[in-house]
């Protein structure tokens, strides 16, 4: 730490802020409660902070979506808990703050918001740079084994040293990508001060499927509006880009569903392959092709769907009529056997219940003083920048609400 950034840690007076985890959440939570003028410390266990959101939007860091504070992309026992946080810093004002910290933005398709370097290397250094000109202090490679309540506040436990804290809010994330550092450590710590744990499961993750089902499609994709039913009950559905593996399903519109709990009891994809045709429009343009003497019977489908997809359906449409060939494309079966795990996924479903917290502080109804903000919550938001914008509405509401005298 510099000279500059110590003497603004001795100017800054008030109760001392302990921030867990130096990820997105922590970041927005410490630079809230900062620039209220506290001292505020971020402890990160590994030995770097941000390391997820360096890999974000595979590198170029899709930081919000403008569409970011519909509630309807968002997820958990009681997805409605992240409403108030949401709409009181929505993603034009998280854009709007990262311009003041010096990062401009664009908006690209489907509502994604990127820098405008398209480098979420560049976000990484403007957020230490603010940091260090707010005076935060940052250890890195210090776990927290244990918080203790004590008489003035919280004492926490690291490996060589304990720190005290007036307030704590832990942004540790959940388990997801565990080599960038996900791990069960946060929800272990609000585990042992009494707060309820909803089971985590990976999200925004690919999904395995039945062998029968993806046999043959390995890499084929197409956008395609699907959803999920556990036996005939409608669970969700999303549309975006579907993408066949050699183990089942992926893509953006995977992603999207892959927080449906539990992924084994069940579930199957319908898949509309086509979505922007009528089925009506689809039979007839069919018919019109089965007419021409050039195009064989098995090669119906060549030049519409994606060469793997036509001639998978094909093979099963022998003898059928335009009609019931429309209607295999407009709702392809998928069957889903599991998800892939926490190593393979970008976020994390359940987590601590929102029950036990305050949707517009994110203090803890259980302990004055504690706070949770972005993936510990049991709230996880869709593919497209929706975990990020809840991770900074969150983190922002739980930093300024602790910085209260």
């Amino acid at each position: 730490m510099d000279k500059t950034n110590n003497q603004n840690i001795k100017d800054k007076v008030g109760k001392r802020i302990v921030v867990i985890g130096g990820g997105a959440a922590g970041f927005f939570a410490a630079f809230a409660a900062a620039e209220k003028g506290r001292p505020v410390t971020i402890i990160e266990k590994n030995e770097r902070v941000l390391r997820k959101l360096l890999a974000t939007g595979n590198g170029r860091c899709n930081f919000t979506n403008i569409n970011g504070a519909d509630i309807s992309r968002y997820h958990g026992q009681d997805a409605s808990f992240a409403k108030t946080a949401l709409e009181a810093f929505p993603p034009g004002s998280i854009i709007d703050y990262f311009r003041k910290i010096g990062i401009p933005s664009v908006t690209e398709d489907e509502g994604k918001v990127f820098p405008m370097s398209r480098q979420a290397a560049s976000v990484v250094d403007m957020f230490r740079l603010y940091a260090q000109s707010l005076g935060i202090e940052i250890l890195t490679g210090s776990a927290v084994g244990l918080i203790k309540r004590s008489r003035s506040g919280f004492t926490l436990d690291l490996a060589k040293r304990q720190i005290n804290a007036d307030r704590v809010i832990i942004a540790t994330g959940g388990m997801a990508a565990p080599d960038l550092g996900g791990s069960p450590a946060g929800l272990d710590l609000l585990k042992s001060l009494s707060h309820t744990i909803i089971s985590p499961n990976p999200a925004l993750c690919a999904l395995k499927a039945e062998k029968a089902d993806i046999s043959g499609l390995s890499g084929a994709k197409t956008v395609s509006f699907v959803t999920a039913y556990s036996g005939a009950r409608r669970v969700a559905s999303a549309k975006g880009e579907l993408l066949f593996t050699d183990y089942g399903v992926s893509g953006s519109v995977v992603f999207s569903l892959s927080h449906i709990k539990p992924y084994h009891n069940d579930i199957k994809l319908s898949c509309d392959l086509m979505p922007d045709i009528p089925k009506a429009e689809l039979a007839r343009l069919l018919e019109d092709r089965a007419g021409l003497s050039h195009i064989p019977a098995a090669s119906l489908l060549l030049g519409i769907l994606p060469k793997a997809i036509a001639q998978k359906i094909m093979s099963g449409a022998k003898g059928k009529a335009a009609e019931d060939i429309a209607s295999m494309i407009k709702s392809y079966q998928v069957r889903i056997k599991g998800a892939m795990g926490f190593r393979a996924a970008q976020a994390m479903a359940g987590g601590v219940s929102t029950d036990e917290f305050d949707p517009q502080t994110m203090e803890s109804r259980l302990m004055q003083g504690l706070f949770v903000c972005g993936e510990a919550l049991d709230i996880v938001g869709e593919c497209g920048g929706y975990n990020l914008t809840w991770a900074f509405a969150s983190g922002r509401a739980a930093g300024l609400y602790s910085a209260k005298s």
